[in-house]
């Protein structure tokens, strides 16, 4: 009866699972516990030795490209984009984003008390740009459809920043099926660029075709610029000044904080696990400016000079756009929020070498949330060799398959890994690229083994003793000397 219960409790939770499933990465390192990184992504994964530190500079390198709309493969013929076919495939709001994340060093080691205790130092850029499905498909096939009434709109955007992150975990086994872990992070923002997704309407006269528009359009930047003033005091020009990278590497400014929490449950054979990551936000107060552009605009529309030349007639609706619409700037720092992601997932042993599991992606982008699955089966030797092969669907992609290895024991492991392999290798027909790759070493692993049980995914590792039998043999040894 309690076999069938816990049949019955991973079933619904799998259930859980399957939904809108539309992006993204970092799904294999969540389940690959025997590696020590899988504590950033959730901070409740123990350590498998007493101590682990990353190799200094080769800890952890991370890069992540991916595209909720479209690859270019799907949207281009001959090296031409397609605007019509990319716009009868887009969702409401769209992405593309970029990621790189370098963990310059990273250690975990087991407190007194048995509590898990680590650190990470990572450099990190993120950059989203964000576009509205209603305005692509405007700007592919003109006014027509929308002649005589309003058309309403979100502008595209972006959102980019690098930030260093000093992280600071603390893991602990509430029991032998319970272990809990958090993250407090310390945010130091170096270069941040976001839009504000102001809202837009054109109308279009039903009889002479002419262009009323207003709208409301702001960016906040924390970048050197050196900008231009007209004689009213609005912006006329904008530059970008000197960037100085050696010297952001020392700095500790625009502050911010951040948690992550996660937790690892046990039920029988079934472990399941989840954490939300990256609650927190910087405010940028250096080289910070904002620029803001209200008003209204009006287009003649198509003419004897610029009708017949569709490139002149964008210049020319251009050229009306700067000559009305007035760049402003205002003065003092603002807020940006790191953008959150939570993880869920479930692993089952087959035996003591093999299981099988899945898990569940969401990152909270702005206007919506962005998820992807994927579901993996792992195979260990139980000596520090672990293989991953992996099925995700992500970014309305349904041929994602992915692969990971962790090599090394007792004193030294390589790992790498990625969530669309094929993609690494043929790019344009990719909505999702990434890769993960780093160095670690292990201190004390040896004298900590003990005979492993019926399979090596009991717990996060079945060698490590319980908090309990950790005490227990540090008694004895005082009781020795």
């Amino acid at each position: 009866m309690i076999k069938r219960r816990h049949h019955i409790i991973a079933t619904a939770f799998l259930a859980l699972l399957w939904g809108r499933v539309v992006a993204q990465q970092d799904n294999i390192l969540f389940m690959q516990h025997i590696n020590p990184q899988s504590n950033l992504v959730n901070p409740a994964v123990l350590s498998a030795c007493p101590t682990y530190f990353s190799v200094p500079m080769l800890g952890s390198l991370h890069v992540n490209a991916n595209s909720t709309g479209f690859s270019y493969a799907e949207i281009s013929g001959s090296g031409a984009v397609n605007l019509n076919s990319l716009a009868q495939q887009l969702r409401w709001v769209d992405y593309v984003t970029a990621e790189l994340h370098y963990t310059l060093f990273s250690m975990g080691t087991y407190l007194p008390n048995a509590d898990y205790f680590n650190v990470a130092w990572t450099e990190k850029v993120d950059v989203k740009a964000f576009y509205p499905e209603k305005l692509v498909d405007f700007v592919a096939n003109g006014n027509t459809q929308h002649i005589g009434q309003p058309f309403n709109f979100k502008f595209p955007g972006v959102n980019a920043m690098y930030y260093r992150e000093l992280s600071f975990g603390l893991a602990r086994e509430v029991d032998k099926q319970f272990i809990v872990g958090a993250h407090a992070k310390l945010l130091f923002g170096q270069v941040g660029i976001f839009t504000k997704r102001g809202k837009g309407t054109i109308v279009s006269n039903s009889t002479t075709y002419n262009f009323d528009a207003d709208w409301n359009f702001g960016v906040n930047a924390s970048v050197p610029l050196d900008v231009e003033y007209d004689a009213d005091g609005t912006i006329s020009g904008v530059e970008l000044g000197a960037l100085n990278f050696p010297a952001a590497a020392l700095t500790f400014t625009n502050p911010g904080i951040a948690v992550d929490l996660g937790f690892i449950y046990r039920v029988g054979d079934y472990t399941f696990s989840g954490s939300a990551l990256d609650l927190g936000f910087i405010y940028w107060s250096k080289n910070s400016r904002k620029f803001q552009q209200n008003g209204t605009f009006e287009f003649e529309g198509a003419n004897v000079t610029n009708g017949l030349d569709p490139e002149a007639y964008f210049d020319s609706m251009v050229d009306s756009i700067h000559n009305q619409l007035k760049v402003t700037e205002t003065s003092g720092g603002f807020m940006s929020f790191t953008t959150p992601r939570v993880y869920l997932g479930a692993l089952l042993p087959l035996n003591r070498y093999y299981a099988v599991g899945a898990n569940i992606r969401t990152e909270l982008y702005p206007g919506r949330p962005v998820v992807g699955l994927t579901v993996h089966g792992v195979a260990s030797n139980g000596k520090g060799l672990q293989g991953i092969l992996s099925y995700s669907v992500m970014n309305g992609s349904f041929f994602n398959i992915g692969a990971g290895v962790a090599l090394g024991g007792n004193g030294f492991q390589f790992f790498a890994m990625s969530d669309n392999l094929l993609g690494l290798f043929a790019p344009q027909n990719a909505r999702n690229l990434n890769a993960r790759l780093g160095f670690n070493i292990f201190l004390g692993c040896a004298g900590g083994k003990k005979k492993a049980g019926r399979s090596y995914y009991a717990g996060n590792c079945s060698w490590l003793d319980t908090p309990k039998q950790r005490q227990m043999r540090k008694m004895k040894k005082i009781r020795r000397r």
